[in-house]
C-alpha cells in the first residue's frame, strides 16, 4: 500500500489493490463515470479481462480506480511486453484531487520495476493523458461507403473467395492476424482467451459473423448493422490487394440489405486508387491508442538503439526525471516509429528502421 497526501486539500489517501470481494465498489464508479449501467458486464470485465484493479482510497472510501493488464505488442520486429491501462475513472465527488494521477504513477512504477518497456491506453480525449506523458501512437480511418458505388465496378474481386466460418473456429483468422501484425508497430497480440471472449471486446450485445479468406478475414457486427441500417465491419484484416478487392465484392453482394458499409482502416489509399471516394462517402480521421515509454533501458533494448543524446522529461517522473525540456515518454514512441511525416521543430533525428507506422486495432 502507498500512502500519499492531496496537496490541494491536504487530504491523506492510500493506493492499494481492490480485492475481489470489494469489486462492486469499482463497478459503482465505472457505472457513474461511463454512463453504462450494466453492472454484470463491468464485474465480468474486472474479473475476466483485467489482471488487477488498483484503487485510491480516502479513508475507507474508494475515490478512483484503474485497471491493468499485461499483453504483448509487435515492436521493431519482435513481441515485447506492454502494460495496458484501462477503466480509469474517479468518483464524481472526488475529482480534481490528484487521485488518478497518483494511481497512474503507481501503475507505471510497478511496470518500471518489472522492466516493461511500454504502456498503452485508449482515450476519447487524449489531452488529459498527454499531460502525464502519453502521446497518440497512430491514426484510424473510419470509412463509410455508399454500396451503390460497387455496381458495375470492373475488377472488384470475387465474393466467394471469403467463406463463412463458425464463430468458435477462429484458428485460421488468428494465424492471419498474427501474420498481419508482423508488418507494423504496436499491434496488440490477441490471446486465445481474447478470441474466445471476442464479444467482450465489442460489447455484451455483440452478435458477429466471421468470414475467412486465404489472405484475410472480416468480422461482421450484425447487432450494430441492424440497428444502424448499414453493414458494420468490426474488424477487417487483409494481407494483399486481392483480399481487399474480394472483400469489397462481399460488400457489393449485400447492397440490397444495407445502404452503406463501415469499417476501420489504417489508410484510404486503396479506395482512392479504385476511384471509390466522392462526396457521398464519409472518411473520419481519429486517434488510435496512446503509448508511452515506461522503462527506458528496456525500451532501448527493444528498439536496439541508444537514446542517450535525446533530451527527455517525464511529467510523472517514472521513465526519467521531469526535466524542464525534452521529449515526453509518448513523444519518444512517436519519434522512433515515424509517427510524424515531418518532425516537429527541434526534435532530434534518429534512424529507426523502415517498418510501417503504427496501427492498433485491439480494444482493451
Amino acid at each position: 500500500m502507498t500512502s500519499l497526501v492531496d496537496a490541494r486539500q491536504n487530504l491523506p489517501f492510500s493506493i492499494k489493490p481492490i480485492p475481489r470481494a470489494k469489486l462492486d465498489e469499482a463497478v459503482d464508479i465505472w457505472v457513474l463515470s461511463f454512463g453504462d449501467l450494466r453492472r454484470a458486464f463491468w464485474r465480468d470485465y474486472a474479473e475476466s479481462e483485467l489482471d488487477s484493479v488498483l484503487g485510491a482510497y480516502i479513508g475507507d472510501e474508494l475515490g478512483a480506480v484503474v485497471g491493468m493488464h499485461d499483453f504483448e505488442v509487435r515492436f521493431f520486429g519482435k513481441w515485447v511486453p506492454c502494460l495496458g491501462v484501462a477503466g480509469v475513472a474517479s468518483s464524481p465527488t472526488r475529482r480534481g484531487k490528484g487521485l488518478v494521477n497518483a494511481l497512474l504513477t503507481e501503475c507505471l512504477k510497478s511496470a518500471h520495476r518489472r522492466k516493461i518497456p511500454l504502456s498503452m491506453l485508449g482515450a476519447a480525449r487524449p489531452s488529459f493523458y498527454e499531460s502525464m506523458g502519453w502521446a497518440v501512437s497512430d491514426w484510424h480511418y473510419t470509412i463509410e461507403l455508399n454500396l451503390d458505388h460497387f455496381v458495375g465496378l470492373a475488377g472488384l474481386g470475387s465474393a466467394d473467395a471469403y467463406t463463412i466460418a463458425p464463430s468458435n473456429r477462429h484458428e485460421k483468422a488468428a494465424a492471419l492476424r498474427e501474420q498481419w501484425l508482423t508488418g507494423g508497430h504496436l499491434g496488440i497480440r490477441r490471446s486465445e482467451k481474447r478470441w474466445q471472449r471476442l464479444a467482450s471486446i465489442y460489447g455484451p450485445d455483440f452478435v458477429w459473423k466471421l468470414l475467412v479468406h486465404q489472405n484475410g478475414y472480416m468480422i461482421l457486427d450484425l447487432s450494430r448493422s441492424v440497428q444502424k441500417d448499414k453493414l458494420v465491419v468490426a474488424e477487417w484484416v487483409y494481407l494483399d490487394d486481392q483480399a481487399f478487392k474480394d472483400g469489397l465484392a462481399v460488400f457489393a453482394n449485400m447492397r440490397r440489405q444495407y445502404k452503406t458499409v463501415e469499417w476501420l482502416d489504417s489508410t484510404p489509399e486503396r479506395l482512392l486508387k479504385l476511384g471509390l471516394i466522392d462526396q457521398t462517402n464519409t472518411i473520419r480521421l481519429h486517434t488510435g491508442q496512446l503509448a508511452r515509454v515506461v522503462n527506458l533501458e528496456a525500451f532501448e533494448k527493444a528498439i536496439n538503439m541508444s537514446l542517450k543524446d535525446v533530451g527527455m522529461r517525464d511529467p510523472l517522473g517514472v521513465m526519467c526525471q521531469n526535466n524542464e525540456e525534452g521529449l515526453t515518454p509518448g513523444q519518444l514512441v512517436q519519434l522512433v516509429t515515424g509517427f510524424w511525416d515531418e518532425l516537429p521543430t527541434d526534435w532530434p533525428i534518429v534512424k529507426a528502421g523502415a517498418l510501417p507506422k503504427a496501427f492498433t486495432t485491439e480494444r482493451f
